[in-house]
């Protein structure tokens, strides 16, 4: 099993570098103390992985690209 945390913020503030990558690792670390958190290759039967990516609001291009994708989809009725 897997938790994958992919914090979505518009741009890469405070919260996205700091405050949520700190609850991710406090969260982590209960599930270690519980006998929850298994290894990253998978090994671990009735374990929990937990992956986490970079911010969203920290991928300028991606976001763009979404916006992008939004505006397209808008005129064209989709939207």
């Amino acid at each position: 099993e897997s938790i994958v945390c992919v914090p979505y913020f518009l741009s890469p503030g405070r919260h996205a570098t700091e405050d949520v990558p700190n609850l991710i690792e406090e969260a982590k670390s209960v599930l270690e103390k519980e006998g929850l958190l298994g290894e990253r290759n998978g090994n671990d039967e009735g374990r929990v992985q937990v992956r986490v990516s970079n911010a969203l609001g920290s991928h300028l291009e991606s976001m763009m690209g979404a916006v992008d994708d939004l505006v397209e989809w808008t005129l064209n009725g989709e939207g």
